[in-house]
């Protein structure tokens, strides 16, 4: 995935996508490789190890989302998820505060 994708994706600034794919890589989580095409073309991949280490944080993080929503009908869901999207467009409206941050 190039950087100009993650950034739209996450919606962040390119200098906050700079920063981010910056600590990933110093962690050795990803890697970039340019394109042999394009040299100015760049994507980001994941480390041999990354998704292994990604799993064991946020396989745990997915399967309690998942037990969380089992009881829940589709009309329920359907009515939280507009709760939480009237949420968030509510606080992206708060004084100070973007998206992204």
């Amino acid at each position: 995935m190039p950087p100009t994708r993650l950034r739209a994706l996450l919606g962040l600034t390119s200098g906050a996508v700079t920063a981010c794919v910056d600590r990933l890589e110093r962690a050795g989580h990803i890697r970039r490789v340019r394109e042999d095409t394009d040299r100015r073309v760049v994507h980001l991949h994941y480390a041999a190890d990354a998704r292994a280490a990604a799993c064991t944080h946020f396989c745990p993080l997915a399967d309690a989302l998942r037990r969380a929503g089992a009881d829940f009908d589709e009309h329920e869901l359907t009515v939280a998820l507009r709760f939480l999207t009237a949420l968030n467009d509510a606080l992206a409206q708060v004084p100070g505060e973007s998206a992204g941050r």
